[in-house]
């Protein structure tokens, strides 16, 4: 069990790394939107879903996702 958290580590670390485009070290809504846009066909539930996604990553509701 213990390989899958290291797994899950390095899922987690290249996922936000490639979320990241701009290499600030945090991710802002615009990251969403971009990688929203990128895997879906349809803007209007798009938009619901990031904003939905990242309100609940924000948890301190500074605007980033770190």
């Amino acid at each position: 069990m213990i390989s899958g958290i290291g797994n899950s580590t390095q899922l987690s670390s290249k996922l936000f790394s490639a979320l990241d485009t701009k290499s600030q070290g945090f991710l802002d809504k615009n990251d969403f939107v971009s990688a929203f846009s990128k895997i879906s066909s349809s803007t209007n539930s798009s938009s619901a879903s990031v904003d939905d996604v990242f309100s609940a990553l924000d948890s301190d509701s500074d605007g980033k996702v770190t």
